[in-house]
């Protein structure tokens, strides 16, 4: 049915700007499009949990029998509920295509190409990124063997151009992930790699107001105020870089960490790089990208 609707989008594209009824239809299609992009989030999600709880785990044989038969029941529950999902959204696309005949828009065999944002909308969109995607929000979302003080730091890693920052943007405005955080940062770069510098850039970032005036003792304390007993997701958008071969950034990093660790069991940060060599001193586990 999308490939259906795909076929007119480009001269419905040109006539929306006239013709407030294709306007709307295309609206329509973009809500559509991000259900069914939901829906796929959700089953890959259950899919990854499912594989994690019931095969990676290392149990015995009696608590196994138990708890996948526990993971069966969860999971008839999950396929039902997916059923009626899929069940509405294809009526929702037959009136979608029904409505759609109403129009005098002329079919073309652009297929795939740039028409594919029209589908999109204003959801930002990383091809051939789903899984990774589905499984980086697991992890943040559910990943709690950690304990209270520890960070969990995931890189974002890949040359420039490849779409690190729209990749952390859909995490960071994942429904899963608002859900889940008590705050969400995002410092878009550091201009000052000192301690004080990077302090600095996620505490003005954090409460919206400049700090400059502060010292470093005070802006540690700041910021761990409002760090304190929550679990928060930090994005460190990196735009420039340190020096590779700076292990001073080595020491202020690790440093960093430590004011950060006041956080509630789950906290994690994201770091967005092209250089292998600030994921390696920065992740806490492999790159993403």
């Amino acid at each position: 049915m999308f490939t259906t609707i795909k076929a007119s989008l480009e001269d419905a594209e040109e006539k929306q700007f006239s013709d407030r009824d294709i306007n709307n239809w295309l609206l329509k299609i973009n809500d559509a499009a991000h259900m069914v992009d939901d829906i796929i989030d959700e089953c890959g999600y259950e899919a990854l949990g499912l594989e994690y709880r019931g095969v990676k785990a290392d149990l015995s044989d009696e608590v196994q029998c138990s708890c996948l038969s526990s993971f069966n029941l969860n999971h008839v529950v999950f396929d039902y509920k997916m059923d009626r999902k899929m069940k509405r959204i294809s009526e929702r696309l037959k009136e979608i295509v029904e409505e759609k005949n109403k129009f005098d828009l002329s079919e073309t065999r652009m297929i795939v190409g740039r028409r594919n944002e029209i589908i999109e909308g204003r959801r930002p969109r990383v091809y051939g990124r789903q899984e990774d995607k589905t499984k980086l929000v697991w992890y943040l979302t559910l990943y709690y063997f950690g304990f209270s003080g520890y960070l969990s730091v995931y890189p974002i890693e890949g040359r420039e151009g490849i779409g690190k920052t729209t990749f952390a943007k859909l995490i960071f405005d994942h429904p899963r992930v608002v859900n889940h955080f008590e705050l969400r940062i995002w410092v878009c770069s550091f201009s000052d790699f000192s301690l004080k510098g990077m302090i600095e850039a996620i505490t003005k970032a954090a409460i919206g107001c400049d700090c400059e005036d502060l010292n470093l003792d005070l802006l540690q304390k700041k910021l761990q105020y409002v760090l304190h007993r929550k679990r928060y997701l930090l994005v460190l958008d990196f735009k420039l870089y340190p020096r590779e071969s700076s292990y001073l950034f080595r020491d202020d990093w690790q440093r960093l960490k430590s004011v950060l660790a006041c956080g509630k069991v789950g906290a994690s940060i994201l770091v967005t790089t092209r250089l292998s060599t600030i994921a390696e001193v920065m992740g806490t586990g492999p790159p993403v990208l």
